[in-house]
This record gives structure tokens, sequence and C-alpha cells, in this order.
């Protein structure tokens, strides 16, 4: 024997090729073991040991059965024998436990050993532990059964066509898309099933994604061989196995659309025709708004003047009236007096009427000027309160007064004091006895002012008509206070000028609660 030099290659002895041996043999990390026809074992390597947890010096001599578990060694001897048997190496899988008590697998390959003569004289065995092979496998399956189960339940059909064309996997609802049993589609090709589909743009968009591995998306109107029609939103996708179909039955989707274009074009009429009588209408609609305009402009033009005309006059009478009570213009018995107070309350009484008139046309004409200023908000609360102290005594009832020492705002100081005024009025107006409360608490960003009686109350049908021009509370005993029912209907709309509003809360024969909200900027 020569090496690539033409050298000579002296042949290692039988001691040193009986070394190389049972290196390759130790080292590798299979079991490899040989056993007499009796099954005794004659070499057993270190990987060997290792899963059975037994050096070989323990092993050597000793067969199966003082090794594994009765079953197990009864299984490796039946096995051993249908190789000796049969002359032949064979391979097939045995299940064993190893030396810490798990099941493992091996791939197991066992032979006859033969003497010079051919006669058998036991049998070889390599085993390679598949264990980790096996679980992945097993993973994987239970992975594919847990996904074929989880595609089974989807409500979207779901379908693999490979390369060739043919069915490779249809879950429920696409069996049901297609209108026949997947066992007849499987593996069958796609165009022996559809007729004619060659000529559809799905065939295209399939064609195209197995070929170019580029995905589509489509609605698709698909006749079926009986001659029904159906639509479906597919999802064409390219995968290892060739193409994904994702179809979504959306057939009366369709008819719904279909049905509402009809009803669109009727609608599209209808309002063409409504249109032409909403023109019509919107030209008589201006020619009364012009019409309002115009005699909203004369009521404004008559308002001022009448202001003027009116609070003239009131204010010589009540000037000179006041006069007249303070003896100023002569001595009066007291007949006189009472008659000249009667005469300046109701010239008073009056210039409020006009006054609260004027306001409120003011603001339905959009021409009150806000005059924003930074304040005391609890001095302006205060000064209210003792304005109305007087009137609250002149009818016995008490007046309470509750504000923070300081509390700064930005708004128009005369118009808050003109809704508290009235809402302090009018609680004065409707208690006959009893307490009202003028409170005011700083809330972050607004400040609430409650005015609370305990007067007679609103009925819960009247809450929602209070606030309205020239509407009053109407009681059981059918009085009717004085007034034009304005104040309210005033205040709220203040409030809401100056970015705030007013609630209202009551309760019959308890009393009233009316909070203005503030903002503080």
């Amino acid at each position: 024997m020569m090496d690539t030099h033409g050298q000579p290659i002296e042949r290692p002895t039988e001691s040193a090729e009986h070394d190389m041996l049972s290196a390759i043999v130790d080292g590798t990390s299979d079991a490899v073991y040989v056993k007499d026809l009796h099954g005794r074992y004659l070499l057993f390597n270190t990987a060997a040991s290792v899963i059975v947890g037994k050096p070989a010096a323990e092993v050597l001599g000793a067969d199966d059965t003082a090794i594994f578990a009765a079953d197990e060694a009864r299984m490796i001897m039946e096995g051993d024998r249908g190789v000796m048997d049969a002359g032949e190496v064979q391979t097939y899988e045995e299940t064993l436990t190893d030396a810490d008590g798990h099941t493992r697998t091996f791939l197991s390959t066992k032979g006859p050993t033969r003497d010079a003569q051919g006669r058998v004289t036991g049998i070889f065995g390599i085993a390679r532990d598949i264990t980790p092979l096996r679980e992945a496998e097993l993973a994987e399956r239970r992975i594919a059964e847990r996904l074929q189960s989880t595609m089974d339940s989807m409500l979207e059909g779901c379908q693999i066509i490979g390369f060739d064309w043919r069915y490779i996997y249809i879950n429920d609802a696409a069996q049901q898309h297609n209108r026949r049993p997947r066992e007849a589609m499987l593996g069958q090709v796609y165009t022996d099933i559809w007729p004619d589909v060659e000529l559809t743009e799905v065939y295209e968009r399939i064609r195209t994604c197995l070929e170019m591995r580029v995905g589509h998306r489509m609605d698709n109107e698909f006749r079926f061989p009986d001659g029904t029609v159906g639509w479906f939103e597919l999802d064409i996708q390219p995968v290892p196995e060739g193409v994904f179909i994702l179809s979504i039955d959306i057939t009366q989707r369709k008819h719904a659309e279909n049905e509402l274009a009809v009803h669109r074009d009727h609608l599209e009429e209808l309002v063409r025709s409504r249109t032409r009588e909403l023109e019509a209408a919107a030209a008589e609609l201006t020619r009364v708004n012009r019409e309002l305009q115009s005699a909203t402009q004369a009521k404004n033009e008559f308002l001022a003047s009448m202001s003027h005309e009116l609070r003239t006059p009131l204010n010589s009478i009540i000037g000179f009236s006041d006069m007249m009570s303070k003896g100023l213009v002569g001595a009066l018995d007291d007949e006189q007096k009472k008659q000249i107070g009667m005469i300046n309350r109701s010239g008073l009484h009056l210039l409020s009427l006009i006054n609260d008139v004027l306001d409120l046309a003011k603001i339905e004409a959009g021409a009150v000027t806000l005059e924003i200023e930074e304040f005391d908000l609890a001095t302006v609360v205060a000064e209210t309160a003792a304005t109305l102290r007087p009137l609250a005594a002149s009818k016995g009832v008490g007046l309470l007064a509750e504000t923070v020492s300081h509390c700064t705002i930005e708004s128009d100081r005369h118009k808050i004091v003109q809704v508290l005024l009235n809402l302090g009025g009018n609680a004065i107006k409707f208690t006959d006895a009893g307490t009202v409360s003028i409170e005011m608490v700083p809330t972050g960003s607004d400040v609430r002012i409650t005015v609370k009686d305990t007067g007679r109350g609103i009925p819960a049908e009247q809450l929602d008509r209070i606030f309205d021009a020239f509407t009053q509370v109407h009681h059981p005993d059918n009085t009717r206070p004085e007034g034009t029912g304005l104040g309210l209907a005033i205040s709220r709309q203040y409030a809401e000028l100056l970015g705030g509003q007013v609630l209202v809360s009551s309760t019959p024969d308890v009393g009233s609660t009316f909070t203005l909200v503030l903002p503080r900027r």
C-alpha cells in the first residue's frame, strides 16, 4: 500500500487496529453493542453505558433481563431473535427507559455477527437517540392540528392550491363557498372542477400568484355550474405550497348594494323634486324674512323712541314724587305721603318693566356690549346682598350671604349684578317666610353663586319654561306675581353671553335653588 507520494504505508498491527476500532466505538454518540447467541453482552460502549446508567464492566456477560425492566427486556430479545432468524440487517424504532427514568425513542440498526465459516455467532446493534426528533415531530403535528382546528372554525374560507393546480387544503367555510364536499375536490385539478374557469379574472390572478409570487385582492362574481351566482371577496397570496386563497361570501352585501343603488336613484329623484319645492319655499321665506327684518327694524326704532319718550317723563315723575315725599316742596300730611309713595313706587316699577323690555330687545338684536374688566366678585356679591337686604326685611324674610374673602374674575360687573339682583329679587318675591341665602364657591376655573330660598317652589312641569320670555310661574292658589316674566330670560341670556349658565332645581312647598356658573377668565 502506497501513499500519494509513492511511499509505502506500513500496515497497522492487529493490536493497533483493535485500539483504533475501540476508540471509534467509544467515541461515537450512538450506543454500540455486541451480544452472543444467548443474548449476553460482549461489547458495550460508553454511550450505551450512559443510557442505562451502568458501567460496561457491570453489563458485559449479562443479558437484557439484568439491565432493563422485564417488559422492555422481552421486547429487545424478541427483536434480536427476529434479526437472527432473518439473518439480515434490520432497522426499526425501540422505546426504552433511560437511567433517569425518562422514556426515550431509539432508531436501532441490528444485524447478525458471523464467524469465518459464515455461521451466526450473535448480534450487533447501533442505537441512535431520536427522542428530540420525535418530540419535535409531535409538537409540529399538534401545531398543525390546532391550526387545522382554527382554520376549520373560521367564518372565512381557506383554500390552498398547489403548483400543479391541485387542491391541497379546503376548510369548512370554503367547502360551503364551493357548494360541494371537499372530499370531491382535494387532490383534483382546479380547472377540471370548474369548467371554463380559464376565461375568468380569478384564474388569471391565481396563475400570476403561482408564477410571479405576487398577491392579489379582488371582489369576484362567480357563476356556479347550476347557474347561480355568488360574490366573494378574495385575498390570493403566495405560500410555500402554492397559493393560499382567503374567501369571504359577500353575496348578500352585493344584493343589498344593488337594492341600495335602486333606492338611491329613487331617492335622488325625490331629492330633486323636493329641492325644487324647497327652492320655491326658500324664495318665499326670503320674502317673508325681508318683511320680518323690516318689522324688526321698525320695532327697534319704536323701542328706541319709546325708551326716550317714556323714560324722560317717568324720571321726572319719579324724581318729583321723591322730592315731595321728603318734604322738599312743602309739608305733607300722612295720607298725602302715602299717595305720593304709591306714585313713586309705581313709577319705579314701570321704569323697571321698560328697562327689561329694552334689555331683551337688545339681546335679541345682538346689540349687547360687554364691558370686561378684572374685579373682586366676592365684593360684588356682598354689595348685591346688601342692596337686597331692605327688600327682604320688608317681607320679614331673612337674607344670608356667604362668600370667600377674595375671588378675582374677568367679566362684566354690571351684567353679573343685574343677574344676581334678578335671582335674589325673585327668591325674596316668592318667599313668604323663612330665609334666602346667597353663597359663592370657587370651583377650579369656574365660580358658582347659589341663590337658595325656602319659598313656594316651582312645579316640575313648569321648570322647562321658566327661562322663556314673558313666562311666569302659576301656583295652585292661582296667584300671579307682578312683573313681565323677563327677569329669568334676561339672566340666562346674560350668563350665556358671559360664557356661563344658570341652573335650577326646585321642590314645590320646599323652595328653589338657582345657580349662576361663571368662568373666572
